[in-house]
């Protein structure tokens, strides 16, 4: 969907959402003559463009790929690893994909080779693998469990999938049941049984029925469900909480959610008060204090209030983080500061 979804996240940012517990001394990543560099809070270089992608910092460590040398080097894949705020690098060729660290640990995916099924590790900071997995996916992990998936295939047929959980010691605690799962947040994740979506907790225990269309994720105490077309808002209970009247929602975010109506987007706040109407065609969720929205199609920021605070003139603008954000002009990326000063200018 091309609405609030689509700026939710920017180089992998926000895949996992513990990282504010880090320094201000953020590192940003910048692309100079085809190469990926990082440069700090003020604009200034501090690790010289030399990977060939890169992605933001997560809980203190970004994913990064450099090219293997040599002539047969466009045969040959990536080196993928992972660069430390310091500048550190450590490569981890044996693996074709890296997720960024998230409660400690990072995901790391070996393709199988010909018809052998891929292979799942998790890393820890130190680079140790202290688990290895043959699952057709794997999720990080969050509230000490993570998803996993496998897959049943079946000649001339579709093929069945199913989820459960396991903990951090690789043993499946939520037996593999479900058609589908999210991951968890509250204490809770949504899953799919008989095509309808309900919650279970921790235990595997089904706290909310499956009988929701779509789902959302618990965030301040509540969770947006659709039934039939529209949606509205439950508590852990499963007792209603705002009613079923928008078009769209989205989960809690800075205490705010995203709400559709009559086509267009607005927010709410815990009590289901309109408190920034329903006008924006495109917009964000809240991330520190701010929201991007588009407006005569540029994009800029509002605060809580609704007010503009900084004038919509880029092509795309990305969720603050760090008290910078990235946006997007004649396609290129840069960083603006919370006044919509550039530290780092896109015509660079």
């Amino acid at each position: 969907m091309k609405t609030a979804v689509i700026l939710i996240s920017f180089f992998l940012m926000f895949i996992c959402f513990s990282f504010k517990s880090f320094s201000q001394s953020m590192l940003f990543p910048v692309k100079i003559d085809g190469k990926y560099g990082y440069i700090d809070s003020t604009g200034k270089i501090v690790i010289p463009p030399k990977f060939n992608s890169a992605s933001s910092f997560l809980n203190g460590y970004a994913v990064i790929k450099s090219q293997n040398p040599g002539i047969l080097s466009f045969l040959i894949p990536d080196k993928t690893g992972f660069i430390d705020l310091q500048g550190n690098v450590k490569i981890l060729p044996e693996f074709r994909e890296l997720r960024p660290f998230c409660n400690g640990l990072a995901l790391a995916k070996k393709t199988g080779f010909l018809f052998l099924p891929d292979s799942f590790d998790f890393i820890d900071t130190a680079m140790n693998i202290i688990l290895d997995l043959e699952y057709a996916d794997v999720g990080n992990f969050s509230d000490g469990l993570a998803r996993i998936k496998t897959e049943e295939f079946r000649l001339f047929e579709s093929s069945i999938e199913k989820y459960g959980f396991i903990d951090r010691l690789g043993k499946i605690v939520i037996p593999i049941q479900f058609e589908s799962a999210g991951e968890f947040s509250e204490g809770m994740v949504n899953v799919t049984l008989n095509g309808k979506r309900g919650f279970v907790d921790v235990n595997g225990k089904m706290v909310i029925e499956a009988k929701y269309n779509r789902v959302g994720y618990f965030s301040m105490g509540l969770a947006p469900v659709m039934i039939d077309s529209l949606w509205g808002y439950i508590d852990k209970e499963g007792n209603t909480k705002l009613p079923f009247i928008y078009q769209d929602a989205r989960d809690f975010s800075d205490g705010l959610a995203l709400v559709k109506q009559a086509g267009k987007w607005g927010f709410i706040d815990l009590s289901g008060n309109l408190v920034i109407p329903c006008k924006y065609e495109e917009i964000s969720s809240f991330s520190e204090g701010l929201s991007a929205v588009k407006i005569s199609g540029k994009w800029g920021y509002i605060d809580k209030s609704g007010k503009v605070v900084i004038q919509p003139e880029y092509e795309i603008a990305f969720p603050f983080d760090h008290n910078r954000a990235a946006v997007k002009v004649d396609d290129r990326i840069g960083y603006i500061d919370r006044k919509g000063n550039y530290i780092w200018n896109p015509e660079k």
